[in-house]
């Protein structure tokens, strides 16, 4: 059985209202549904990369009109990104497996790029307005 208590300092109203809690599985217990991981949904009209990776990256990009912006993550992530004149994206793996990462540059809601490696050298994709 698990407790929890909250204090709360400067309080001065009288009534409570009852609180809900959610029961907290032992060790002994398996959950009753499998959990799902959810890739971002592609937003038409909108710019941005989609890193599909379970492992931990980091690379940077850039719209050419601007300077580079650094960016990093645990697993898949979607980054929003300023349309420009041209857009270059590159990342790298960092625990070096085998197992592949997919970055995927979307613009105005359309694929405009896509590169995939199950290496341990930096990928990149890029656009230019034609």
């Amino acid at each position: 059985m698990v407790l929890i208590f909250v204090a709360a300092t400067g309080c001065t109203g009288t009534t409570s209202e009852p609180v809900a809690s959610t029961p907290i599985p032992s060790a002994s217990q398996t959950p009753t549904a499998p959990v799902e991981t959810l890739l971002p949904s592609i937003i038409p009209g909108e710019t941005y990369l989609l890193v599909e990776y379970a492992g931990g990256w980091s690379g940077a990009w850039t719209n050419i009109d601007g300077p580079a912006v650094a960016i990093r993550g645990p697993g898949e992530q979607r980054i929003d990104v300023e349309k420009g004149r041209a857009i270059v994206a590159s990342v790298i793996k960092m625990d070096y497996t085998e197992d592949p990462i997919t970055v995927s540059l979307y613009v105005d809601g359309q694929l405009a790029a896509t590169n995939s490696t199950a290496g341990d050298k930096p990928i990149s994709v890029t656009w230019k307005r034609l």
